[in-house]
């Protein structure tokens, strides 16, 4: 059984009544954990068939943050028809933990050709023009860590205004001032 109030409204969590035969496993999972349950103490009670002599443990949830960030840049800012620029995207991890299964959507707008030649994409990374997805899900982002996506783009002759917006849509780790994925 398992409690977060100190001992104070038992749930069960494995078995018909909570009884397990000897030796088994049990896990519990948390759904929808939350900043806010960082460092919640969970009470663990563990009793035998006969429900006595039990045995309580305490056990910690360690809710592990990762705090990504993008910077989107442009090297021309008043480009014209026919001009290549530059959109340089940077993922930045200020911690405290690494991330993995980070993904990025940065969809060139209309008016605007991909020019992969001049593009760089790191190692280890992908990028599809069709969906915009910049694919970091090989890689550890540690601590510290900042990965740049180059893409060049054409402006083409239908081109009027251009607005690039690029997001963090996909992460391991929660992120303490973001909610990926949330077109913000």
């Amino acid at each position: 059984m398992v409690d977060k109030n100190d001992g104070n409204g038992f749930t069960v969590v494995s078995g018909e009544n909570g009884v397990v035969a000897s030796g088994t496993l049990i896990s519990l999972t948390i759904p929808s954990v939350s900043m806010s349950m960082n460092g919640y103490v969970y009470k663990v009670l563990i009793t035998n068939e006969a429900n006595i002599c039990g045995v309580e443990a305490d056990a910690v949830l360690n809710v592990y943050t990762a705090d990504l960030s993008l910077t989107n840049t442009v090297s021309n800012l008043t480009p014209n028809i026919g001009d290549l620029i530059f959109f340089n995207i940077t993922l930045q991890n200020a911690g405290p933990d690494p991330a993995t299964g980070v993904k990025v959507l940065d969809l060139l707008p209309a008016g605007l050709q991909l020019d992969i030649t001049n593009s760089m994409i790191p190692a280890g990374t992908t990028y599809d023009s069709s969906t915009g997805i910049w694919d970091l899900t090989g890689l550890t982002i540690n601590v510290g860590d900042n990965y740049m996506l180059k893409l060049a783009a054409e402006v083409g002759k239908n081109c009027t205004s251009i607005t690039n917006f690029a997001e963090i849509i996909t992460s391991s780790r929660k992120d303490p001032d973001s909610t990926p994925g949330n077109s913000q």
